[in-house]
C-alpha cells in the first residue's frame, strides 16, 4: 500500500491510473485488520463470560 501511495485509497475521486490492483489491495488490508480486531474482543468477552460463570 505504501508503495501504491494515493492510488492505494479505496475510494480516490483522482484519474484513474493502472487496472486497479492497488485499490483491491487496500481494501483487502483493511478488511484483514478488522477481522483481528473482531477476533480479539471476541476472545475477551469469552474470557469475561467464563469468569462470570465459574465465579473467579
Amino acid at each position: 500500500m505504501e508503495a501504491a501511495g494515493y492510488y492505494a485509497l479505496p475510494y480516490n475521486a483522482g484519474p484513474e491510473v493502472g487496472e486497479g490492483a492497488e485499490t483491491q489491495s487496500a481494501l483487502a488490508y483493511f478488511n484483514h485488520r478488522k477481522v483481528t480486531i473482531f477476533a480479539g474482543s471476541n476472545e475477551i468477552q469469552k474470557n469475561i463470560i467464563a469468569k462470570h460463570v465459574l465465579g473467579l
